[in-house]
């Protein structure tokens, strides 16, 4: 944001002189007495983050091929794998190489396959689409709730319905649009480090630009 500044003439300046003419610089309202301070303009709260769709498992090319003839590029240890597209060319790619046309049209909390949004609605001026690669248990459902950038750490937080939940992972992906502030800028993405919000920071969460990763874990 650019700034104002001062500039000051030499010599010193009486402080009666002062008083007047800090004074005379005061808006003056109908009643001939200073003008009431107008309040300082909210700043626009962050956008809240919008799924497009869910899909079960994960694209081999990330986790890799059940027969060991595609090596997955993301790291084996990988709880779950944050993807961010910035621009149209790789938001399209990132869509096509996850959402299938036959997908249904769903709405309300994105806890079964379906389409939730539409990329038409999608600002990149504004936002970013990020692609959220993890598991749930098969009784509990969850998805993708939200992401948070503070000094290089992305924290990744789920929503979900709770409940006695088994320990098995039920892998899934989810494409949603969010603010471009809560993700890290395009060039200090590469060494952002990833947690997990309300606990789990010992399980491996893995940020990468689309596609990821570098080579295979």
């Amino acid at each position: 944001m650019p700034t104002a500044g001062a500039s000051s003439s030499p010599g010193r300046v009486r402080p009666a002189v002062l008083v007047l003419a800090a004074a005379a610089l005061l808006p003056v309202g109908c009643g001939g007495g200073p003008a009431p301070a107008q309040p300082t303009p909210s700043p626009e709260p962050p956008l809240a983050p919008r799924t497009l769709a869910m899909v079960d498992g994960w694209r081999e090319e990330l986790r890799g091929s059940p027969d060991g003839s595609i090596v997955g590029a993301a790291p084996a240890d990988a709880f779950g794998v944050l993807e961010v597209a910035y621009d149209d060319a790789t938001v399209r790619a990132m869509w096509d190489a996850v959402v299938p046309a036959d997908l249904p049209v769903r709405s309300g909390d994105p806890h079964e396959p379906g389409l939730y949004g539409d990329l038409a609605d999608v600002d990149l001026d504004e936002q970013a689409v990020v692609l959220w690669s993890s598991g749930e248990s098969g009784s509990c459902p969850s998805w993708f709730g939200g992401v948070r950038t503070d000094d290089s750490v992305v924290r990744v937080t789920t929503a979900g319905e709770g409940g006695t939940c088994t320990a098995d992972y039920q892998p899934y992906q989810v494409l949603a649009a969010v603010d471009r502030d809560d993700v890290p800028p395009p060039a200090e993405l590469p060494s952002a480090r990833g947690t997990f919000g309300g606990g789990g920071d010992h399980l491996r969460l893995v940020v990468s630009p689309f596609p990821c990763c570098s080579a295979p874990g």
